[in-house]
């Protein structure tokens, strides 16, 4: 084996610190949904926070919380979904800021926050001795909220079909 085929193959987290980084959020946005779609989330967050560290966009604090819901998936670090779970409030905030967001991406961002809710109960369940980082109630809470803003999406539909004679 070569010694840069060792290299690569053994560098695996290390890989991350060594992504060239842009001055252009599109190019940085672009390397994000590219390692995204490899599976490289570490990589795809490193891309994303930088693209967002440039443009601020919101857009992109829903792709930094797939792409940390994701990496959990292969690190099973429950820190991985909590930085998700913020990332998701931080973009319902930038919602409720913009007008021209509509409540489909909203309810798509509270979804998100009750799934990893449950995800983070459910590793509270199996670490008895660990306290959750946010109560149950707030979670329970989190969850309700979720579910009658589907249920008013939902009603909203039907009612707009109605009054269009559709």
């Amino acid at each position: 084996m070569s010694s840069g085929a060792a290299s690569a193959a053994g560098e695996g987290e290390k890989a991350t610190s060594a992504v060239p980084l842009s001055d252009d959020p599109a190019v940085e946005y672009k390397a994000g949904t590219q390692a995204y779609a490899l599976g490289n989330y570490e990589q795809a967050i490193v891309h994303f926070e930088r693209s967002y560290a440039l443009s601020n966009h919101p857009y992109l604090l829903y792709n930094l919380g797939l792409a940390y819901t994701q990496w959990y998936g292969l690190s099973n670090d429950a820190g991985n979904l909590r930085k998700a779970r913020r990332l998701f409030q931080n973009y319902l905030k930038a919602l409720a800021d913009d007008p021209k967001m509509d409540q489909e991406q909203r309810d798509d961002a509270e979804a998100q926050i009750a799934k990893i809710d449950e995800q983070l109960a459910e590793i509270a369940a199996r670490t008895p001795s660990a306290t959750p980082p946010e109560g149950p109630s707030e979670a329970a809470g989190a969850r309700r909220r979720a579910v009658a803003t589907c249920r008013r999406r939902a009603s909203s539909r039907s009612t707009r079909r109605a009054g269009s004679g559709a």
